[in-house]
């Protein structure tokens, strides 16, 4: 009977404050809840009706209840704040100040780890010499109450240490897997099966534990899945990608084929059952709204390593991750490319020369802890707990609806540097940098009254041959083209273009591949490489991502430009694939113009000029709902071994680690 009163009273009390229609009860006099819309200044409204606020909810219906108080007793206009919103219930409040409703104005977030200070990828507070501001502009977006609590996030790569303090209140159990040992348990066998602890860290790190530093996501579910090993099948891979997916938020992968080396380059196409993984899971996970997917874009760029050259990191269906160092331009290992989606800090030079590595969580005990780790692999997980924060203030985006917010929020880095263009729909993109820094603050700001996008009919072109011998040394090439019609494809706005190539040349290295759009945009899709050892490819897909909203009517051209002389190849086919969006204005979103300017090469960033309300929130009355895991999927078995697979990290030294 206990039991059923306090369900009683919980549901009352949540209908009373929620509800269109009053219900009777005791009343806090002088306090009102009032629902202001999104666009709208709720400190302007509070004075223009005689209160101030003195906190703030925050909900997933869009919308954001405050909490007014009169400035003096009998100061309130009611019939203003009728205007605001008729139909919801004001001047009703129950006993707040013996509720948590609501937090207070100012109550900021604090963290006591060890290492948070020297954290400088979360807070760039120009510790180590770094530049003001580069950072994600997380702290806000903690200050608001999101933590990515209830996250699920999947770190695929070698093993995790669970037992460490920054994951052992945190650890799924039931959604983790070894796959090199077919074991339930991805826990690292030996001391150098570091890298995998060292990313969940950087995503999923616990908050104020005492051990290390924090993840992006301080209240996420870490979920270990241990795949890099000598040994692992294709099977493994795609496994690791696709099991439980359905209820799995967001999957890093920090990890690809060894793409370059100082002698070695290469294109490295994924396995079907890889790719299908992700392309199954971004239709049934989270419910159908997909699993994210993200994946680091590789570090061989002293090697003119592109992130093109490896098929699944390229997807158009994934975040592909780009790094930066302390001092706000691109690390000197991190790939270039056009199917780069955002970048994040991660290890590098500072403003002085010096090497700065991330700090994150060690492995040698259940309380070690390291300041060395870094490259694409630390990037990738970063953002993953930006993702994170992201679902969390908004549960129904899309992976599709999350790609597009990181690209509305992405801050312009650098922006003198010619590497800079606008596309069509007005939107900077940067091979370096993709659409630019991921901004946690301003994500989760559009986020909160995002209108999903909705994806249209895909346009899937047929194979065009071509079979051409490509012109020795000579800046024209050839040229092919595709006409796009609104009405024959029933394709208007562009989320991602594929182009699938076939080619055959002895000196593949010798090319440069571009796609170039109706209004002129390029996106360049491969680059001269000495180096490259692959004499042949046979429907390999080019990603661009550089043409987010672009109107897909036009003529739509790719060049292929052999740029050495000496020996000569052939252009054998070609196929377009275009994914659209339904159209409306992608522009049209919330933006905190107190944000700092794009930053000068030779101006410093004001990030903490922000005078932002610290507003909290813990929503919801009464009793938590308990989530029930599933059990863990069958485990498929194969034969063909994968070559090469590696790591994308930099150490201190700049090594790659395999």
């Amino acid at each position: 009977m206990y039991k059923s009163f306090l369900f009683i009273t919980v549901f009352l009390l949540f209908f009373q404050v929620f509800s269109s229609q009053p219900v009777l009860g005791p009343r806090v006099e002088g306090q009102f809840i009032i629902r202001i819309g999104f666009d709208l200044d709720p400190f302007e409204i509070a004075e223009s009706v005689g209160c101030t606020i003195s906190a703030k909810s925050k909900s997933n219906l869009k919308k954001h209840y405050y909490l007014f108080s009169e400035t003096t007793p009998g100061s309130a206009d009611l019939e203003k704040i009728k205007e605001i919103d008729p139909k919801f219930v004001y001047n009703h409040v129950l006993n707040i100040h013996k509720k948590s409703n609501f937090n207070p104005v100012g109550e900021d977030y604090e963290v006591s780890d060890p290492l948070f200070e020297d954290q400088f990828h979360l807070l760039n507070t120009e510790q180590f010499s770094g530049r003001n501001g580069i950072d994600v502009n997380v702290e806000d977006v903690w200050n608001q109450g999101y933590f990515a609590e209830g996250i699920l996030i999947s770190v695929v790569d070698d093993g995790l240490l669970k037992s460490h303090k920054d994951f052992s209140s945190k650890f799924h159990a039931g959604y983790s897997y070894d796959y090199c040992r077919d074991i339930d348990d991805p826990s690292p066998p030996t001391i150098g099966d570091d890298h995998g602890t060292a990313c969940a860290g950087v995503c999923c790190a616990s908050d104020n534990d005492g051990a290390c530093g924090v993840g992006s996501a301080p209240k996420s579910t870490v979920i270990g899945r241990r795949v890099i090993c000598d040994g692992a099948t294709i099977w493994d891979y795609a496994n690791s990608l696709r099991d439980d997916c359905e209820n799995i938020h967001i999957s890093t992968n920090s990890w690809g084929p060894l793409g370059c080396t100082e002698t070695s380059c290469s294109f490295e196409s994924s396995t079907s059952i890889e790719k299908e993984a992700v392309a199954d899971c971004i239709e049934i996970g989270r419910g159908g709204k997909g699993t994210v997917y993200l994946f680091a874009a590789g570090n061989e760029r002293e090697y003119l390593g592109d992130s093109n050259q490896y098929e699944l990191n390229s997807s158009p269906h994934v975040i592909t991750v780009a790094a930066l160092n302390i001092a706000g331009t691109y690390s000197f290992y991190s790939n270039t490319g056009a199917s780069l989606l955002v970048t994040a800090p991660s290890s590098g030079k500072n403003a002085d020369g010096q090497y700065v590595g991330i700090s994150t969580t060690g492995m040698s005990s259940d309380t070690k802890c390291r300041s060395d780790f870094g490259g694409t692999s630390s990037a990738t997980p970063l953002v993953a707990g930006v993702v994170g924060l992201i679902i969390e203030s908004n549960p129904d985006l899309s992976y599709l609806d999350i790609q597009g917010i990181l690209i509305e929020s992405a801050r312009q880095l650098v922006k003198e540097d010619p590497g800079w263009v606008k596309n069509a729909a007005d939107y900077y993109f940067s091979h370096d940098y993709g659409y630019g820094l991921v901004n946690a603050k301003q994500a989760v700001l559009i986020a909160e009254d995002w209108e999903s996008l909705t994806p249209i009919k895909n346009y899937i072109g047929i194979t065009v041959n071509v079979g051409e011998q490509i012109p020795d040394n000579d800046e024209d090439g050839l040229m092919r083209q595709i006409t796009m019609s609104t009405a024959d494809q029933d394709l208007t706005i562009v989320s991602g273009v594929v182009v699938y190539l076939s080619i055959d040349h002895q000196s593949m290295g010798d090319l440069e591949i571009y796609l170039e759009s109706p209004s002129g945009a390029k996106a360049k899709l491969a680059s001269p490489i000495p180096t490259l050892k692959t004499t042949s490819i046979e429907e390999y897909p080019f990603v661009a991502k550089n043409f987010y909203g672009v109107n897909a009517t036009g003529d739509w051209k790719i060049y292929v430009i052999d740029t050495v002389s000496g020996t000569v190849g052939t252009w054998i086919d070609y196929k377009f694939e275009f994914y659209g969006i339904e159209p409306r204005d992608l522009t049209k979103v919330a933006y905190d113009d107190s944000l700092p300017d794009p930053l000068d090469d030779d101006e410093e960033d004001d990030k903490d000029s922000i005078d932002y309300q610290q507003l909290l929130m813990y929503f919801g009355i009464g009793a938590g709902v308990l989530v029930v895991f599933g059990v863990i999927s069958c485990i498929f078995s194969g034969k063909k071994k994968r070559n090469r697979r590696r790591k994308q990290e930099e150490n201190i030294n700049g090594t790659d680690f395999y």
